[in-house]
């Protein structure tokens, strides 16, 4: 990600006629891409992990451009280093006393808990193009329950089983050989690491062996394959870790 920061800088100070419009609007939507999703893996500096020209401290303005990687769900990414933090700064107070200046503390992180959840609750993706809606959907829904589920206490499992019935729902309308699905994998991880009982693993795992016999990932293959895992041996169920230890496996993208 490093050297990744030294190439985006040099595309977005060069003159754009000396880089192909096209390469260079994929390399920036790359580089954003994986940048939001190592926030929740390595300490990535939080302005390089936000969309270009995105202000850090204002929520995003929606926009109704597609993009060639991330189609419409661009907006969604300056979302991911703040859940991201979010649920490392909840996993670290767990941990604390419980003293009063805790309490008070982690009352903060309930209001930010809130306040996020709002803003990409009310988020809509601004694209006539159904695959490309649903794509964004999917993400969507994934920070959602990254959310809920750390925050169960206060929403309930429902919140949790509600997003899988959404799930199911928006499988029956993405189709796995859609261009837009090559970008699923990470959320479906998400979903995955939530996966509680038997229908619901089952219902990620169908999904994923479809992106696999359509598109052939390694990166595919390599999620499907430590999630499995991950359910077999019950890792999956102690959510906490993934953000106290900043687990590697949600670097899967």
């Amino acid at each position: 990600m490093k050297g990744a920061n030294y190439l985006m800088a040099y595309i977005l100070r060069s003159d754009p006629s000396s880089i192909q419009s096209s390469m260079g609007l994929f390399v920036t939507e790359l580089y954003a891409y994986n940048a939001c999703l190592a926030s929740f893996t390595v300490d990535c500096p939080a302005l390089a992990t936000l969309w270009p020209n995105t202000p850090a401290k204002s929520p995003p303005k929606q926009s109704n451009k597609v993009g060639m990687l991330c189609g419409c769900a661009h907006d969604l990414f300056t979302f991911v280093p703040k859940v991201s933090k979010l649920l490392s700064e909840s996993a670290a107070s767990a941990t604390e006393s419980q003293n009063d200046e805790f309490q008070i503390d982690y009352r903060s992180l309930v209001d930010e808990y809130g306040s996020i959840r709002s803003q990409i609750s009310s988020w809509k993706p601004m694209t006539t193009e159904s695959d490309i809606a649903l794509g964004a959907e999917l993400y969507k829904h994934s920070l959602l329950l990254l959310l809920d589920a750390r925050f169960q206490s206060f929403n309930g499992r429902d919140a949790i089983q509600n997003s899988f019935e959404y799930l199911k729902s928006l499988f029956l309308r993405l189709p796995s050989n859609s261009p837009i699905a090559t970008t699923a994998t990470w959320p479906l991880f998400v979903f995955g690491m939530n996966a509680y009982g038997p229908t619901e693993r089952e219902l990620v795992r169908q999904y994923m062996n479809s992106l696999i016999r359509n598109f052939g990932m390694g990166i595919m293959e390599t999620a499907l394959t430590q999630l499995e895992r991950s359910w077999e041996t019950g890792s999956h169920k102690d959510m906490s870790r993934f953000f106290s230890d900043r687990n590697e496996l949600f670097l899967i993208c």
